[in-house]
C-alpha cells in the first residue's frame, strides 16, 4: 500500500526527498513545486484525449485508453524514476490532485521496489498549503527594501548581500521579469502567478533569520500581481535608497 502525506510533513524533510510530478509537460510548465522533477504519464496530447474518452463514454472506456498508453512506457518511466532515485532517500509523486496519474504510477513503482509516498491532494493540496500559509511567514518577518531608479544595481546589490550570507528575498527572479521598463526580455518564458508565489514562499521559508532584504517595486511585476499582504509589508518596511550616478547606471542597463 502506497503511503500519502501532507506537503506540511514531506516539507520538514527537504535534502531527503525528491518531487516527482507526473503531470503533462503543460501543467507542469504552468506551475510545479519549486525543485520538483516532471515525469509526465501522458503527453499534453494523450491527455487531452483521455480526458475526451472520459466525459463522452465513462471512467472504464478512458482507463482503457490510459492503459494503451502507458503500457509501452513502463521501462521508461521506471528508469526515470530509479534515475531520480540515485542519492536520495525518499521519492514524492504527485498529479493534479492526487488522482489515478500519481496512484497508478506509486503502486506501479512501489511494486518494483522504488521506495515513494504519494502527496496528499496533488499539486491542488500544495497549492492550497502555500494560500493558506504564505500570509502568515511574511508576517514573520521584519522586511529592509531597496529603492532607486532603473540600473541603481538594487539587484546586484541583493545578489551580493545574499552571497554574504543576508537572507533576500528577489521578487524580480521570483516574478522572472525585471519589474521596469526592461521587463522581460531576453528571459525567456514567463511565470505563472502560482509559480510566483511558490518560489517567494520557497525563499522565505528558507531564510535563517528574522530580517529580509528585498527590492522595491510596484504591485504589479510584468504578468504578476504580488498579493496584497506582500506588497504592504514592502509599502510599511524599513527603507534605503540606492544613489547610482547616471554613467554608472548606463553601463548597468
Amino acid at each position: 500500500m502506497v503511503t500519502t502525506q501532507s506537503y506540511e510533513k514531506l516539507s520538514a524533510n527537504k535534502g531527503k526527498i525528491i518531487f516527482i510530478d507526473v503531470r503533462t509537460p503543460k501543467e507542469y510548465e504552468e506551475a510545479h513545486i519549486p525543485g520538483a522533477v516532471n515525469i509526465p504519464v501522458f503527453s499534453n496530447g494523450e491527455h487531452q484525449i483521455v480526458g475526451t474518452i472520459y466525459k463522452q463514454e465513462g471512467k472504464r472506456s478512458a482507463i482503457k485508453e490510459a492503459l494503451k498508453i502507458v503500457g509501452p512506457k513502463v521501462l521508461d518511466l521506471y528508469t526515470q524514476f530509479e534515475e531520480c532515485h540515485k542519492g536520495k532517500h525518499r521519492m514524492a509523486i504527485y498529479c493534479a490532485r492526487g488522482g489515478m496519474r500519481s496512484s497508478t504510477v506509486a503502486a506501479l513503482m512501489k511494486e518494483l521496489s522504488l521506495p515513494l509516498v504519494k502527496l496528499e491532494g496533488g499539486y491542488k493540496g500544495y497549492r492550497q498549503y502555500i494560500n493558506e500559509n504564505l500570509p502568515l511567514l511574511v508576517k514573520k518577518f521584519q522586511f529592509i527594501t531597496l529603492y532607486g531608479k532603473t540600473g541603481s544595481g538594487k539587484t546586484d546589490i541583493l545578489k551580493r548581500l545574499k552571497n554574504d550570507g543576508y537572507d533576500i528575498l528577489d521578487l524580480e527572479a521570483c516574478a522572472n521579469n525585471r519589474g521596469s521598463l526592461l521587463g522581460d526580455i531576453g528571459l525567456g518564458a514567463r511565470y505563472s502567478q502560482k509559480y510566483f508565489e511558490s518560489l517567494v514562499f520557497d525563499s522565505l521559508i528558507n531564510a535563517k533569520g528574522s530580517i529580509i532584504i528585498t527590492e522595491g517595486e510596484s504591485r504589479r511585476i510584468g504578468n504578476i500581481v504580488m498579493p496584497a499582504f506582500l506588497y504592504e509589508a514592502l509599502i510599511n518596511s524599513r527603507k534605503l535608497y540606492i544613489e547610482t550616478g547616471l554613467e554608472r547606471r548606463t553601463e548597468i542597463i
